[in-house]
């Protein structure tokens, strides 16, 4: 939706959500910021 942030981490290393749909990689949502 545009508003936040979050922290993602993935075998790639911790990226924030963008980064990681932009790399196509999932993973577990460490927070969220708003």
């Amino acid at each position: 939706n545009g508003y936040g942030l979050s922290i993602v981490t993935t075998n790639k290393g911790v990226l924030s959500s963008k980064e990681a749909k932009q790399q196509k990689v999932g993973g577990e949502i460490i927070c969220q910021v708003w």
